[in-house]
Protein backbone atom coordinates (compact mmCIF):
# COMPACT_ATOMS: atom_id res chain seq x y z
CA UNK A 1 0.00 0.00 0.00
CA UNK A 2 1.21 3.52 -0.80
CA UNK A 3 0.39 6.73 1.04
CA UNK A 4 0.38 9.97 -0.89
CA UNK A 5 0.59 13.38 0.62
CA UNK A 6 1.29 16.91 -0.45
CA UNK A 7 2.86 19.73 1.44
CA UNK A 8 2.19 23.44 1.17
CA UNK A 9 4.68 25.96 2.54
CA UNK A 10 3.11 29.23 3.55
CA UNK A 11 4.67 32.63 4.19
CA UNK A 12 7.90 31.79 2.42
CA UNK A 13 11.05 33.63 3.44
CA UNK A 14 14.61 33.51 2.05
CA UNK A 15 15.50 31.05 4.83
CA UNK A 16 13.23 28.49 3.09
CA UNK A 17 15.58 28.38 0.11
CA UNK A 18 16.95 24.85 -0.14
CA UNK A 19 16.57 21.52 -1.95
CA UNK A 20 13.30 19.65 -1.39
CA UNK A 21 12.87 15.90 -1.99
CA UNK A 22 9.89 13.60 -1.81
CA UNK A 23 9.96 10.16 -0.27
CA UNK A 24 7.79 7.12 -1.02
CA UNK A 25 7.18 4.99 2.06
CA UNK A 26 5.75 1.51 1.70
CA UNK A 27 4.93 -1.29 4.09
CA UNK A 28 8.13 -2.93 2.88
CA UNK A 29 11.12 -0.89 4.15
CA UNK A 30 13.31 -2.09 1.31
CA UNK A 31 10.89 -0.54 -1.16
CA UNK A 32 11.15 2.98 0.25
CA UNK A 33 12.28 5.53 -2.30
CA UNK A 34 13.76 9.03 -2.01
CA UNK A 35 13.76 11.23 -5.09
CA UNK A 36 17.24 12.55 -5.93
CA UNK A 37 18.07 15.11 -7.02
CA UNK A 38 15.15 16.98 -5.58
CA UNK A 39 13.59 20.31 -6.45
CA UNK A 40 15.52 23.45 -5.62
CA UNK A 41 13.47 26.32 -4.27
CA UNK A 42 15.02 29.78 -4.27
CA UNK A 43 13.15 32.44 -2.32
CA UNK A 44 14.07 36.08 -2.69
CA UNK A 45 12.48 39.36 -1.72
CA UNK A 46 12.36 42.80 -3.25
CA UNK A 47 15.34 45.02 -2.60
CA UNK A 48 15.70 48.78 -2.83
CA UNK A 49 19.05 49.61 -4.39
CA UNK A 50 20.72 53.00 -4.32
CA UNK A 51 21.83 54.19 -7.75
CA UNK A 52 24.26 57.09 -8.22
CA UNK A 53 24.54 58.98 -11.48
CA UNK A 54 28.18 58.89 -12.74
CA UNK A 55 27.73 62.32 -14.30
CA UNK A 56 26.04 63.83 -11.23
CA UNK A 57 27.21 62.01 -8.05
CA UNK A 58 24.98 64.17 -5.87
CA UNK A 59 21.87 62.88 -7.67
CA UNK A 60 20.49 59.65 -6.23
CA UNK A 61 17.69 57.35 -7.24
CA UNK A 62 16.24 54.33 -5.48
CA UNK A 63 15.46 51.33 -7.68
CA UNK A 64 13.07 48.50 -6.81
CA UNK A 65 14.88 45.29 -7.71
CA UNK A 66 13.79 41.67 -7.82
CA UNK A 67 15.70 38.57 -8.90
CA UNK A 68 12.40 37.03 -9.98
CA UNK A 69 11.07 37.37 -13.52
CA UNK A 70 7.95 39.49 -13.19
CA UNK A 71 5.65 40.02 -16.16
CA UNK A 72 4.73 43.71 -16.47
CA UNK A 73 4.93 44.45 -12.75
CA UNK A 74 3.22 47.49 -11.27
CA UNK A 75 5.41 49.00 -8.58
CA UNK A 76 4.29 50.89 -5.52
CA UNK A 77 6.46 53.10 -3.35
CA UNK A 78 6.07 54.11 0.26
CA UNK A 79 7.76 57.00 2.03
CA UNK A 80 7.83 56.49 5.80
CA UNK A 81 4.84 54.16 5.48
CA UNK A 82 2.77 56.53 3.34
CA UNK A 83 2.07 56.03 -0.37
CA UNK A 84 4.45 57.99 -2.57
CA UNK A 85 3.21 58.81 -6.06
CA UNK A 86 0.94 56.75 -8.27
CA UNK A 87 1.69 53.06 -8.92
CA UNK A 88 2.72 52.02 -12.39
CA UNK A 89 5.26 50.02 -14.40
CA UNK A 90 7.42 53.10 -14.88
CA UNK A 91 7.70 53.56 -11.13
CA UNK A 92 10.53 51.08 -10.66
CA UNK A 93 12.64 53.94 -9.25
CA UNK A 94 12.13 57.02 -7.12
CA UNK A 95 14.25 60.04 -6.14
CA UNK A 96 14.58 60.44 -2.37
CA UNK A 97 14.09 63.82 -0.72
CA UNK A 98 17.57 65.19 0.08
CA UNK A 99 18.61 65.30 3.77
CA UNK A 100 15.32 63.86 4.97
CA UNK A 101 14.63 61.39 7.76
CA UNK A 102 12.23 59.41 5.55
CA UNK A 103 12.45 55.70 4.91
CA UNK A 104 11.59 54.20 1.53
CA UNK A 105 10.18 50.80 0.60
CA UNK A 106 8.67 49.31 -2.55
CA UNK A 107 6.26 46.54 -3.37
CA UNK A 108 4.57 45.00 -6.40
CA UNK A 109 0.83 45.17 -6.98
CA UNK A 110 -0.98 42.03 -5.79
CA UNK A 111 1.99 41.28 -3.51
CA UNK A 112 1.58 44.19 -1.12
CA UNK A 113 2.02 41.83 1.84
CA UNK A 114 5.66 41.39 0.87
CA UNK A 115 7.27 44.82 0.70
CA UNK A 116 10.99 45.32 0.46
CA UNK A 117 13.03 46.17 3.55
CA UNK A 118 13.06 49.93 4.07
CA UNK A 119 16.13 51.99 3.26
CA UNK A 120 16.93 55.11 5.25
CA UNK A 121 19.74 57.49 6.14
CA UNK A 122 21.96 56.83 9.16
CA UNK A 123 20.46 57.81 12.49
CA UNK A 124 22.55 59.87 14.91
CA UNK A 125 25.47 57.60 15.84
CA UNK A 126 25.96 56.45 19.42
CA UNK A 127 29.56 56.66 20.66
CA UNK A 128 31.25 55.06 23.65
CA UNK A 129 34.74 55.10 25.15
CA UNK A 130 36.36 52.26 27.09
CA UNK A 131 37.65 52.62 29.71
CA UNK A 132 35.68 55.69 30.66
CA UNK A 133 36.93 58.55 32.81
CA UNK A 134 40.45 59.92 32.82
CA UNK A 135 43.01 58.00 30.76
CA UNK A 136 46.51 57.60 32.10
CA UNK A 137 49.49 58.37 29.88
CA UNK A 138 50.92 55.28 28.23
CA UNK A 139 47.66 53.33 28.35
CA UNK A 140 45.15 52.56 25.58
CA UNK A 141 41.55 53.55 24.96
CA UNK A 142 38.94 52.23 22.52
CA UNK A 143 36.30 54.38 20.86
CA UNK A 144 33.22 52.71 19.37
CA UNK A 145 30.52 54.04 17.06
CA UNK A 146 27.22 52.55 15.91
CA UNK A 147 24.28 53.82 13.88
CA UNK A 148 21.02 52.34 12.67
CA UNK A 149 21.03 52.59 8.87
CA UNK A 150 19.99 50.67 5.78
CA UNK A 151 22.10 50.13 3.74
CA UNK A 152 24.60 49.56 6.54
CA UNK A 153 26.67 52.62 7.31
CA UNK A 154 30.42 52.99 7.09
CA UNK A 155 32.28 54.92 9.77
CA UNK A 156 35.02 57.54 9.89
CA UNK A 157 36.58 59.09 13.01
CA UNK A 158 37.64 62.73 13.35
CA UNK A 159 39.17 64.87 16.05
CA UNK A 160 37.53 68.23 16.72
CA UNK A 161 39.22 71.15 14.98
CA UNK A 162 41.22 68.73 12.84
CA UNK A 163 40.05 68.12 9.28
CA UNK A 164 42.19 65.04 8.76
CA UNK A 165 40.71 61.56 9.10
CA UNK A 166 41.87 59.87 12.31
CA UNK A 167 40.60 56.37 11.49
CA UNK A 168 38.15 54.54 9.23
CA UNK A 169 36.03 51.84 10.82
CA UNK A 170 33.46 51.35 13.52
CA UNK A 171 36.11 51.06 16.26
CA UNK A 172 39.12 53.28 16.90
CA UNK A 173 41.88 52.30 19.34
CA UNK A 174 44.41 54.81 20.66
CA UNK A 175 47.56 53.24 22.10
CA UNK A 176 50.49 54.66 24.13
CA UNK A 177 48.41 57.68 25.04
CA UNK A 178 50.06 61.07 25.52
CA UNK A 179 48.66 64.49 26.32
CA UNK A 180 48.48 65.16 22.57
CA UNK A 181 45.79 62.47 22.28
CA UNK A 182 43.49 64.39 24.59
CA UNK A 183 40.56 66.25 23.10
CA UNK A 184 37.14 65.74 21.58
CA UNK A 185 36.44 63.06 19.00
CA UNK A 186 33.40 62.29 16.88
CA UNK A 187 32.49 59.69 14.29
CA UNK A 188 30.61 60.06 11.05
CA UNK A 189 28.21 57.36 9.86
CA UNK A 190 27.69 57.54 6.13
CA UNK A 191 26.40 55.77 3.05
CA UNK A 192 25.26 56.87 -0.40
CA UNK A 193 22.05 58.51 0.83
CA UNK A 194 23.45 60.73 3.58
CA UNK A 195 26.01 61.13 6.37
CA UNK A 196 25.39 61.90 10.03
CA UNK A 197 27.83 63.04 12.75
CA UNK A 198 27.81 61.84 16.34
CA UNK A 199 28.02 64.02 19.40
CA UNK A 200 31.48 64.86 20.71
CA UNK A 201 33.29 62.30 22.83
CA UNK A 202 35.75 63.71 25.39
CA UNK A 203 39.07 61.94 25.98
CA UNK A 204 41.03 63.23 28.99
CA UNK A 205 44.66 62.14 29.37
CA UNK A 206 46.35 62.50 32.77
CA UNK A 207 50.00 62.12 33.75
CA UNK A 208 51.48 58.84 34.95
CA UNK A 209 51.52 59.72 38.64
CA UNK A 210 53.14 56.47 39.73
CA UNK A 211 56.13 57.23 37.52
CA UNK A 212 56.26 60.82 38.75
CA UNK A 213 56.11 59.68 42.38
CA UNK A 214 59.05 57.30 41.86
CA UNK A 215 60.99 60.06 40.11
CA UNK A 216 60.21 62.55 42.88
CA UNK A 217 61.20 60.10 45.63
CA UNK A 218 64.47 59.39 43.82
CA UNK A 219 65.12 63.12 43.49
CA UNK A 220 64.46 63.74 47.19
CA UNK A 221 66.74 60.84 48.16
CA UNK A 222 69.58 62.16 46.01
CA UNK A 223 69.07 65.65 47.46
CA UNK A 224 69.31 64.35 51.04
CA UNK A 225 72.47 62.42 50.22
CA UNK A 226 74.05 65.53 48.74
CA UNK A 227 73.17 67.53 51.87
CA UNK A 228 74.86 64.93 54.11
CA UNK A 229 78.12 65.12 52.21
Amino acid sequence: MLWFSKDRIKDLTPSDSTEYKFMIITEQPDWDYIDSPGVFLFVTDLQVKVAISPAYPAMLSLACHSMCSLANPTFKWFRSGEKAGEPGPEWDSITPIPNSEDSYACTVERFERFPSPSVYAPRTPAVTVSPSGEIEEGSSVSLSCSSDANPAAEYTWFKEQDDSVEESGQNYTLSDMTSEHGGHYFCQAHHAIRHRDSTLLSVNVTGNWSFKTVFLNSFVTDLKNDMLL
